[in-house]
């Protein structure tokens, strides 16, 4: 499991599926960062090769998404599945928060703009979220959301066929090839009325205070684990 900010985010998820293992991606605070998306898939493609993996079901949420897609695109024969939550194959970003970001670096007093929304939380993990988004730092922040920024698979994501629910699968497969965004249809530039302050990419869809949003997957596991249970079992 790839996460945005660090492994704990899957706290739930790798409580529930045993042999599960969710990673912290390098830099996240240890090791060199490293500014790009292709990077991240070749580092991690690198630690699966290394571990002896085989037929992973790669799950990644917001940047990990976009790490996971772009695996599936490069290497699918590594794979048995994956799922992208809260994520997408363009994942552009709000320039407020990058400047906001670079205030932060400069100035510690100012918080780091991603380390917030954290209300529909139960407050223990969200205590361990925030705490380990600290210990990353805005510059961590920034390098990331700047990769981000970069990626845009838009026009190669045909490539991966898909729908509005199931899995993607590797070829070879006989059930249908399918895109999981768990928080609803997939993402894509045009989908959304406009910015949204709260959410680093300016294309994703707004919600209300009392909706999960773009942690569903540690807001509201009750709902999103069965999913999975269903596909996997």
């Amino acid at each position: 499991m790839v996460p945005a900010a660090s492994k704990e985010s899957w706290t739930y998820q790798t409580q529930y599926f045993k042999g599960s293992l969710a990673l912290d991606l390098p830099g996240h605070p240890h090791g060199d960062r490293i500014p790009s998306i292709e990077g991240y898939v070749e580092w991690l493609r690198n630690f699966i090769q290394s571990a002896g993996y085989r037929q992973v079901v790669l799950v990644g949420h917001s940047l990990g998404g976009g790490i996971a897609l772009l695996y599936a695109l490069k290497y699918p024969q590594d794979l048995e599945a994956i799922i992208t939550v809260g994520s997408g194959a363009r994942l552009r970003v709000h320039p407020q928060f990058l400047a906001d970001l670079e205030k932060a670096i400069k100035d510690p007093g100012i918080e780091n703009a991603l380390n917030t929304n954290y209300d529909l939380i139960k407050p223990d993990l969200a205590d361990v979220l925030k705490r380990r988004m600290k210990e990353n730092g805005p510059a961590v922040s920034l390098n990331d959301m700047k990769a981000c920024d970069q990626f845009d698979i838009m026009g190669q994501i045909s490539q991966i066929k898909h729908s509005h629910s199931g899995l993607v699968r590797g070829p070879g497969h006989k059930d249908p090839a399918q895109v999981f965004p768990v928080s609803g249809r997939p993402y894509a530039p045009g989908q959304s009325p406009g910015y949204s302050r709260r959410h680093p990419y300016g294309f994703c869809r707004k919600t209300r205070g009392d909706q999960p949003g773009h942690r569903r997957f540690s807001s509201n596991p009750g709902q999103v684990v069965p999913i999975w249970k269903t596909k996997f079992s």
